[in-house]
């Protein structure tokens, strides 16, 4: 099983190259850092470092926007932007879109 995420920059019309990512899955205690990773060319990320373990849990991606933004000369109202996702089964690859502007995000899962 994998989590791939597409970010998307709907200010510039175009993927988010570049973003840093944080995967985090929540336990008894809150939430576990897991791995990172940063969107490729295509505002991808397909491998994460290091590649973790998927179980039936709640997990949730931070995106750096303050990084990426600044990159472009903008200050972001939102610094990051987290999406919380629960995978009911393991074995199924979940795929999750986000579209990211300065000011907002929208996150939806991509079958």
């Amino acid at each position: 099983m994998s989590i791939t995420i597409a970010a998307i920059d709907c200010l510039h019309g175009r993927p988010a190259a570049g973003v840093l990512a944080q995967l985090e899955r929540k336990d008894e205690h809150g939430w576990c850092p897991l791995s990172q990773a940063r969107t490729d060319d295509s505002g991808q990320i397909t491998q994460w470092d290091p590649e973790p373990e998927i179980e039936r849990r709640i997990y949730r991606v931070e995106l750096d926007l303050d990084g990426y933004f600044a990159s472009l000369g903008i200050a972001p109202f939102m610094p990051t932007a987290v999406v919380s996702f629960r995978i009911l089964d393991s074995l199924e690859p979940c795929r999750i879109a986000i579209l990211i502007t300065p000011y907002a995000c929208v996150a939806n899962r991509v079958h």
